[in-house]
């Protein structure tokens, strides 16, 4: 198979109980250690593959130019997919978006008739929005969905967008033990490689919460730069945009 670029992807004291490493495709790099060097060169049969300390080393080696300490990283594996959201998943949903961190920035905690009747629509293909439930080698891990933003004029969003090649993306992981290692980013940059699958797709933006520091973080290391903040129907919001060049770079 042709080689393909593998490195690492958080600073992190972790690893897992037997001190080894999973290796990492190069979509779910941070851009700024791509950049210094931090790569490797495997191939696509060795995705997941776990290595130890001593070979991550002789791997890694002579291709890593960064100063920073290669201890302070861990190379890790997930095998991210998207499927459509149902109307089976709206309990587990409604469950999730319960979870004090993520109705801290979603808003109170809803019932499940609020979750049936703001979901309900796109599951059906009624209105331009497209939920999916992201996995993680199968496990559900959290939720993404994908907008148009030049459709939703009419319930006072995007008012100054008119491209309808453009999609928003909000999304969110379940478990909070999951935040901090760069999975949330990973997730990102895989669902806007699918996104951009579509030729008609001209740039894909985000609007997390001025405050919200961690999505912000999260959107930075998938290729977004901050525009400006907007006032929405929700309250501000700091619009985050990432258009096709952005994406080549941090997404392939």
């Amino acid at each position: 198979m042709d080689p393909c670029r593998y490195g690492l992807l958080e600073p992190t004291s972790a690893r897992d109980s037997g001190g080894n490493y999973l290796v990492l495709p190069r979509h779910m790099m941070t851009k700024t250690l791509a950049d210094s060097g931090t790569a490797i060169q495997l191939r696509q049969g060795d995705f997941g593959k776990t290595v130890s300390g001593s070979e991550r080393g002789a791997l890694i080696g002579a291709t890593t130019h960064s100063a920073r300490p290669l201890d302070n990283f861990v190379v890790a594996m997930s095998d991210l997919a998207f499927r459509p959201l149902t109307r089976g998943d709206l309990p587990q949903l409604c469950a999730w978006i319960a979870r004090p961190h993520i109705a801290e920035w979603w808003g109170e905690s809803p019932v499940l008739a609020d979750v049936e009747a703001e979901y309900t629509p796109s599951i059906a293909g009624e209105v331009p929005q497209w939920c999916y439930i992201a996995l993680d080698a199968g496990a559900p891990i959290g939720f993404i969905q994908a907008y148009s933003p030049a459709h939703w004029h009419v319930a006072g969003w995007w008012l100054e967008e008119n491209d309808p090649g453009v999609r928003g993306i909000d999304q969110f992981l379940a478990d909070p033990d999951a935040l901090g290692r760069g999975l949330g980013t990973a997730m990102v940059r895989a669902f806007m490689a699918e996104l951009l699958r579509d030729p008609t797709v001209t740039r894909v933006q985000v609007d997390p919460h001025p405050g919200n520091a961690r999505a912000i973080r999260c959107y930075q290391k998938a290729g977004f730069q901050a525009v400006r903040v907007v006032e929405t129907p929700d309250g501000p919001a700091l619009l985050m945009y990432a258009d096709r060049s952005a994406c080549a770079d941090d997404c392939c």
